[in-house]
């Protein structure tokens, strides 16, 4: 049965049914964004490629037992940050690092080709080292809200908090970024 028109719960609802085909067009539709948003948690690419593994054999295995999910993709970033973070709670050592990098590092040799103008190079770095400068909350509810387009209730959901502790983090965020980034062009003028 071809699926290219269905919505994620529609998909899901086939999957709950026993198509895998529906669970593989979930997989790949959200692969990149898992494996994105494990890479900033984590910073181990196995441990995040296995716990993303471990999220989809959980949900087929499962499938019976799941209830139905109209909001796809925030529900397999919270399930996927509540393994990733329990998978990096069990191993010390992965946990330990993951808190000693940074959140936030240069974006992949694939983007940065893309990044040809010097300037634009320069905005990019101020960007990273402001975002490198906030707090790990800020910087999760940051990436959430703006690189993975996410809506507030979403990200309430995702890091369990409440809906004005997320606009909070959110806004105290930008805020902190801005002061940031006015600091560093009025030091390089």
């Amino acid at each position: 049965m071809e699926k290219k028109n269905y919505t994620d719960s529609e998909l899901w609802m086939y999957m709950k049914n026993g198509d895998m085909e529906s669970l593989s067009k979930i997989y790949n539709k959200y692969f990149f964004d898992l494996f994105h948003y494990g890479l900033k948690i984590s910073g181990d690419e196995n441990l995040t490629r296995d716990c993303i593994h471990d999220l989809f054999f959980q949900l087929w295995s499962r499938k019976n037992v799941t209830n139905q999910v109209f909001k796809v993709k925030p529900y397999l970033l919270q399930c996927f940050r509540r393994r990733i973070i329990k998978q990096l709670r069990q191993n010390k050592d992965s946990m330990i690092s993951a808190c000693q990098e940074l959140f936030y590092e240069q974006e992949s040799s694939h983007e940065s080709h893309l990044i040809e103008d010097e300037s634009y190079k320069e905005s990019v770095n101020k960007i990273l080292f402001a975002l490198q400068n906030l707090t790990r909350r800020q910087q999760e509810a940051v990436h959430l809200k703006y690189y993975m387009e996410l809506e507030y209730n979403e990200i309430c959901e995702i890091m369990n908090l409440q809906y004005q502790s997320v606009r909070n983090l959110i806004s105290e965020g930008i805020k902190k970024m801005r002061e940031i980034l006015k600091e560093t062009s009025s030091s390089v003028a």
